[in-house]
């Protein structure tokens, strides 16, 4: 997962591989507002559990920097 801060929200990013193109391909999976750090039900119904604790530790990671 990559994530992109934008100015009022941070992008939630994927990127997978896709054979036809034989290069990654990337797709915003959802995105959380910079204002209030929570996770969206389009974010969760998106991504897998896996995909979710990266984003969870990820915002806790940021939630200690600052």
């Amino acid at each position: 997962m990559q994530f992109r801060e934008r100015r009022k929200v941070i992008q939630v990013i994927r990127t997978t591989y896709d054979p036809e193109l034989k290069r990654g391909r990337a797709e915003v999976v959802g995105k959380i507002d910079k204002a209030d750090l929570q996770i969206t039900d389009k974010l969760q119904k998106n991504c897998d559990a896996e995909e979710l604790a990266e984003v969870t530790a990820w915002l806790a990671q940021r939630a200690a920097d600052q």
